[in-house]
């Protein structure tokens, strides 16, 4: 019961997270943003960092897990933001409902699915197709965006990037101009590359790393 509530607690209190890296415009300048992922990008993978499935469509991507579990009845009616109607249950912000189960008149069971959105394409999520990976451009606020890579490999699997300080910022100041904006205990710096000098950054990786790494799931064939 308190697993399933920490769980709640949890999964429907998401923090932004700041980047350590941040751009001034949407990456690589000069390159129009697309309306939707390539078709060979999308289907449905399996991440290898927290067992989610991860499914790539037009023009989002999305993670979903599913959660079992146990609690009360009266653990529940003492959450906010929590309903029943109908043998489901309700909680704001969601749009989906699970259904559950009355082990007895006090306990009660269910099967949760909690999707996560990583990213959807609008007016503040720009995709662009750049030097054979998917740019995933996030504007954080009207200064500043921040840029993740998804890149696809020979065997048809996806890798997700996100930005990280290189060990050495003289190698980065080489390639591009860095302002340093640090206003808390953790720094972050301002970048404003070229395309050139994005390209650049592409072929080192100076400043991207793989984060998640999604295994393709082949559709099964029905005869």
């Amino acid at each position: 019961m308190k697993y399933f509530i920490g769980f709640l607690f949890l999964a429907f209190s998401f923090a932004s997270c700041t980047p350590p890296l941040v751009f001034t415009d949407a990456q690589p300048k000069g390159v129009k943003a697309i309306a939707n992922f390539q078709l060979h990008y999308q289907g449905t993978y399996f991440c290898t960092g927290d067992s989610s499935l991860v499914k790539v469509e037009e023009n989002c991507i999305y993670k979903e897990k599913s959660y079992t579990f146990v609690t009360s009845l009266a653990a529940l009616d003492s959450m906010e933001n929590v309903y029943f109607e109908e043998g489901k249950v309700f909680m704001d912000d969601q749009e989906m409902p699970f259904e559950i189960l009355y082990l007895d008149e006090q306990t009660l069971a269910g099967n949760y699915i909690h999707r996560d959105t990583l990213f959807s394409i609008g007016d503040k999520q720009l995709l662009k197709y750049f030097r054979g990976h998917h740019i995933l451009n996030t504007q954080i606020n009207a200064e500043h965006w921040n840029v993740w890579l998804l890149s696809k490999d020979q065997f048809g699997n996806l890798a997700l990037s996100k930005t990280v300080l290189p060990e050495r910022m003289d190698r980065l100041a080489a390639i591009t101009p860095v302002t340093n904006i640090t206003t808390t205990d953790r720094p972050q710096y301002e970048i404003s590359p070229t395309k050139a000098a994005f390209t650049k950054l592409l072929q080192t990786r100076l400043i991207f790393e793989e984060c998640d790494y999604y295994e393709w799931i082949q559709p099964a064939i029905n005869f």
